[in-house]
């Protein structure tokens, strides 16, 4: 696997804004953490800096933006689950990072930390 392209910056808690924003989408905070991205596997959708709400959940939402952990590393990437019940890691910045397929019988198994629900960052 690559080295990790977008590192995970744990925040200590939801801003009032955020805590706000969840309650309005129907998402209780507990369910909820945030992180900043550091790195550009993710650009143009998430950039360098962007601060993330993740709800935690293990299941795959097809094509959504996912924290996952495979060995020691963590990472924000697009996830697709396939017939074979592999599952394609994407990066959205194509012009530098390849996709990754990893196989149920991987020994670097996926472990799904949390489906990014909201990015916000500085234009």
């Amino acid at each position: 696997m690559e080295r990790p392209s977008l590192r995970l910056i744990p925040r200590a808690t939801l801003t009032i804004a955020e805590r706000l924003w969840a309650k309005r989408h129907g998402y209780k905070k507990e369910s909820l953490f945030s992180i900043v991205a550091s790195g550009d596997s993710m650009e143009p959708t998430i950039p360098n800096g962007a601060s993330l709400i993740v709800h935690r959940q293990q299941e795959i939402a097809n094509g959504k933006v996912h924290v996952i952990c495979r060995g020691n590393e963590c990472y924000v990437k697009r996830l697709y689950k396939q017939m074979d019940g592999s599952v394609t890691i994407h990066s959205d910045n194509e012009k530098l990072y390849r996709e990754i397929n990893a196989k149920p019988d991987d020994p670097d198994t996926l472990h799904v930390v949390g489906l990014v629900v909201s990015v916000s960052f500085n234009i």
